[in-house]
């Protein structure tokens, strides 16, 4: 007798998981677990912290490295609809300058410490960074 249970959500390594169990004549179990691709999340990123005194946005995402990131910045930015001005290349860090809305940013990124945030250029830019932070936890 064969029974698939429902499937489970691993937040953990965003997959869901199926059990399947499989009855034997001689009373034991045998669970396999399949993974598939999570498809409820509305977003690969999410506002961890907003600091509007010192002008940054912390974004949590996917893990990236120095070669991966350009297409990573671009998902993100393809998410909350900015568009690249400039960008700029150092050692470790991603530097670009993107556009939202009229507003400019900077769109950084750290890739030995996982880091990605926004900075604003301007004080004035402080409510530009509380609504990208509102839409990052939606």
């Amino acid at each position: 007798m064969l029974a698939i249970a429902p499937l489970l959500l691993d937040t953990h390594r965003n997959t869901w998981l199926q059990e399947s169990r499989l009855d034997r004549m001689g009373g034991g179990l045998v669970v396999d677990k399949k993974e598939y691709v999570m498809t409820v999340s509305s977003s690969p990123f999410v506002c961890r912290e907003l600091d509007l005194e010192q002008g940054l946005l912390l974004i949590g995402g996917p893990e990236f490295d120095f070669d991966s990131f350009p297409a990573l910045a671009e998902q993100f930015l393809t998410q909350i609809d900015a568009t690249v001005v400039e960008r700029e290349l150092n050692a470790d860090l991603h530097v670009w300058l993107i556009d939202f809305e009229g507003c400019r940013l900077m769109l950084k990124g750290e890739h030995y410490a996982g880091a990605l945030w926004l900075e604003w250029l301007s004080p004035n830019d402080s409510e530009t960074l509380a609504f990208l932070a509102t839409l990052l936890t939606g």
